[in-house]
């Protein structure tokens, strides 16, 4: 049986894989990085280190980027490969089970996404400014 956590940006509800969440935390301030891009455009602090913020609105164009409507309700922490993230949220439910294995519609894959987030070029000064995500080699 898999697990995913239903999370809403804006209008429309996705899911995460449940198994990849670490902690569901409130509202949480982030720090935007001048040379981040719209789908990661700062960090926030968790647990004493800067964590990346993915904004997934900007990247599945669900709901406003985070550089128009930085406020959200939640904040998701969540492993992705080797790196942990936070994806900011208006609402989460309770993870739902599905006993088939199939995650069906609007499933997010983080480790994918992460690895071409990872693979996109940036400044040295990004990669400095998030030392908690696991880069490629230059």
């Amino acid at each position: 049986m898999s697990f995913v956590l239903p999370v809403r940006i804006g209008d429309p509800w996705l899911s995460i894989d449940a198994g990849a969440v670490i902690e569901i935390l409130g509202a949480r301030p982030w720090f935007p990085i001048p040379s981040g891009s719209r789908n990661m455009p700062g960090v926030l602090v968790w647990r004493g280190r800067a964590v990346p913020v993915v904004d997934l609105a900007a990247i599945l164009l669900a709901g406003r980027p985070l550089l128009l409507d930085p406020a959200r309700s939640r904040t998701v922490i969540a492993t992705a490969g080797a790196s942990t993230i936070a994806i900011p949220v208006d609402e989460v439910r309770e993870a739902e089970g599905d006993a088939d294995g199939e995650v069906g519609p609007g499933f997010v894959d983080l480790e994918g996404l992460v690895s071409e987030l990872a693979a996109a070029p940036l400044p040295d000064d990004c990669r400095e400014s998030v030392p908690s995500m696991r880069w490629p080699a230059c």
